[in-house]
């Protein structure tokens, strides 16, 4: 009896459920922000996750942020240029993809005024967290989850 390979859809149903049932809660603890939105889709930059850290620093609690535009949430980085470096990771169909934002004239570290934490300088990073392809035989960029990743750099 021979095991037959999971096709193409199964293995893109069996990590979307993966990733629906995925237990996030973990990354409350890390000592960064950390956000999970949608990569592509109808609904790109929608939160699906928004960390403790980040509803402490921004005031902004976790059932208001989830469902909403990441762009909304933090409008630092609804400029065309950051727009760019996240879609770039997105769109990356080779594996893992990561890239430290950066703003204007090559910094990589922004000052937000957060609601708790005004003035102080933050480190954007985003990274690939659960891919799942796009069917369709065209450019468009492939659903999934991106993770952002907020580190506080004001006492570095």
């Amino acid at each position: 009896m021979s095991s037959k390979a999971p096709n193409r859809k199964q293995a893109q149903a069996q990590e979307q459920n993966q990733a629906q049932n995925f237990d996030f809660s973990l990354l409350n603890e890390l000592p960064v922000g950390v956000c999970l939105f949608k990569a592509g889709g109808k609904d790109p930059f929608q939160i699906v996750f928004w960390s403790k850290r980040l509803a402490d620093w921004t005031q902004v609690p976790k059932g208001n942020a989830e469902g909403t535009s990441l762009l909304k949430q933090m409008p630092a980085l609804n400029l065309p240029e950051v727009i760019e470096q996240i879609d770039q990771v997105g769109k990356t169909r080779s594996g893992a993809s990561s890239r430290l934002l950066v703003f204007e004239e090559g910094a990589t570290v922004c000052t937000v005024r957060f609601a708790k934490a005004k003035g102080r300088s933050y480190r954007f990073h985003v990274s690939r967290a659960f891919a799942q392809k796009n069917d369709q035989k065209n450019d468009q960029a492939d659903e999934g989850l991106l993770m952002l990743s907020v580190e506080d750099v004001s006492e570095v």
